[in-house]
């Protein structure tokens, strides 16, 4: 952290902390300046951290909307962070560290008490959920790469400081939501889980009434069946698929499509085992896809083409087009007569 900067606002607040409440808006932009140079530098985060007392007692907040926490409301955080002016942001971004100081009993405040401090920022981590896991959204693509970073470390500090175990819920209900929508990308999901997966690893769901929730999801994407149950790797599992009798297939075939229909998610072991029954035990396909008698029918129409969009459209990385190619199937589209020459050129160009 630039020592020029600290001393600057270190100034800046004495200044502003000196001045009459007369006069205090004369001497607050000033502070917030100062402030917003330094959140935006490596390390600033945890700068105006150590200082937030300072500034609150100086007089930071003052005048504006943040004056009185006790009537701030999570939901409207999101809004501010996602604006691309400066001074909001500032303001917003102490305002968040002000409440971490009084949930950590650094700071006393006589309208909000250290639990619900730790309630007000739960709730802001569950609503800026991307913030927490790194992903990003439209706003934060078009905001400030610097102010990006340092709302970044600001969300890092407030879950390690507040604990994962209060979010926990809010996760878990957020990759439902999003999982309820059976979107095309889940990278954001994927983030998500393994978190989760971390999370749980560690003990911090022990006390979560959703903890359940968050086992589904974990073992859908990392040990969906009894041949992968300890997440073995890629490799492993492959191996151990050619050890397995009839019924043991049949059993990992129906395992995968439960838990691809049951999440909307695929499994990397799931590309696997559809590439090994491809050349080992096609009549198991329908069953790793999880398909009715409709999408068994499509499938014994159009097995070659199935097949083939097996062999180049799935693969470990692509294994999320197993519930699409699932869905094709189970919705009859291929019987749509403009659909299997269309597939068959995209294939063969």
């Amino acid at each position: 952290m630039d020592p020029v900067l600290l001393k600057r606002l270190d100034s800046a607040i004495e200044r502003l902390a000196k001045t009459s409440d007369k006069f205090k808006l004369t001497q607050q932009g000033p502070a917030l300046d100062q402030a917003a140079r330094v959140l935006r530098a490596p390390g600033g985060v945890g700068a105006c951290a150590t200082r937030i007392g300072a500034m609150v007692d100086a007089g930071i907040f003052r005048g504006t909307d943040w004056d009185e926490p006790a009537r701030l409301k999570p939901v409207l955080v999101r809004q501010t962070l996602e604006s691309n002016d400066p001074r909001s942001l500032t303001v917003e971004t102490l305002s968040e560290l002000r409440f971490l100081a009084i949930a950590r009993g650094d700071r006393v405040n006589p309208g909000v008490s250290g639990e619900q401090a730790h309630r007000f920022l739960a709730q802001v981590l569950g609503l800026n959920l991307e913030r927490l896991f790194g992903a990003s959204s439209e706003a934060a693509r078009a905001q400030d790469p610097e102010w990006g970073a340092a709302l970044g470390e600001l969300f890092k500090r407030i879950g390690e400081e507040v604990g994962y175990t209060r979010v926990f819920d809010a996760v878990i209900d957020e990759i439902w939501r999003i999982l309820t929508q059976r979107p095309i990308q889940i990278d954001r999901v994927r983030t998500m889980i393994g978190q989760l997966s971390v999370w749980t690893q560690d003990g911090a769901s022990d006390s979560s009434p959703s903890g359940w929730g968050a086992d589904r999801l974990t073992s859908a994407l990392f040990n969906p069946t009894a041949a992968c149950r300890e997440d073995p790797g890629i490799e492993v599992y492959g191996e151990r698929l050619t050890a397995l009798d009839n019924m043991a297939l049949s059993q990992e075939a129906a395992g995968m499509a439960r838990a691809m229909h049951d999440t909307g998610l695929v499994s990397a072991y799931h590309a696997v085992l559809l590439r090994y029954l491809r050349e080992t035990r096609r009549d198991l396909i329908p069953d790793c896809l999880g398909l009715t008698a409709t999408g068994r029918d499509s499938y014994s129409t159009y097995a070659e083409l199935v097949d083939a969009l097996i062999d180049r459209a799935i693969t470990v990385e692509t294994a999320q087009a197993i519930y699409g190619l699932s869905l094709l199937l189970e919705r009859g589209i291929l019987h749509l007569s403009a659909m299997p020459p269309a597939l068959w050129r995209l294939i063969l160009c």
